[in-house]
């Protein structure tokens, strides 16, 4: 959770610090967008586990109402999307 919460602040500081900054030249702007570009799936494909990943925890902590055979199926799911994108 951590790892998708956090790189989604990063890219957002580094989005606007792109669009806001004087100090760089285009070169420097350009780099700095590419790489920003090559980091983002990473953080989308990220949130896609977060959803099972909590009915998980909820699951375990008893406070899921999900059947196990209903947990197998989300986790499936998730990950045939995960491997989709």
């Amino acid at each position: 959770m951590g790892y998708g919460l956090g790189s989604e602040l990063v890219i957002n500081a580094l989005t606007h610090n792109i669009a806001r900054t004087t100090s760089l030249l285009a070169d420097g702007r350009m780099r700095l967008w590419d790489f920003l570009l090559d980091v983002d799936p990473h953080v989308r494909n990220a949130t896609i586990i977060l959803v099972p990943l909590g009915f998980s925890l909820a699951a375990y902590l008893g406070l899921g109402s999900l059947a196990w055979v209903s947990m197998w199926a989300l986790w499936i799911v998730s990950t045939r999307w995960f491997w989709h994108v």
